[in-house]
């Protein structure tokens, strides 16, 4: 299971961040950003098969996680798949400032997201 690595990357996450980062460091939160969504939206649709959930992109596992309450807005995390789709550009100094500011969000919607991942596989 890769929930493990999901809390991991998350943990190295939030405590690389900083909210005045110099260039260097902002990109490199965006990479953390990028690998710590990855390993989210994998985490989530392995819990969600463990649950009897057939998902396999991570629009349709995060569409699946709102439809049964597992986060609030389904919304929210498609804005992150866009973000984190916009990371290829981050040499251009708008769009890695845009991706960084969604940061604070991204880590703690991620962190109730995995203490939900968490329960869902004890009780089940």
């Amino acid at each position: 299971m890769s929930l493990p690595s999901f809390q991991k990357a998350l943990e190295n996450l939030s405590s690389a961040y900083i909210t005045n980062p110099s260039e260097l460091e902002r990109d490199g939160l965006i990479q953390r950003f990028k690998y710590t969504l990855e390993l989210c939206w994998r985490s989530s649709q392995k819990t969600l098969r463990s649950n009897g959930i057939l998902v396999d992109t991570p629009r349709s596992t995060f569409n699946e996680l709102a439809n049964i309450g597992w986060v609030d807005s389904a919304e929210a995390w498609l804005q992150f798949i866009r973000k984190r789709n916009m990371t290829n550009y981050i040499y251009n100094k708008v769009i890695a400032e845009d991706i960084f500011k969604i940061l604070p969000e991204f880590i703690k919607s991620a962190t109730e997201l995995h203490l939900t991942l968490r329960n869902k596989l004890i009780t089940n």
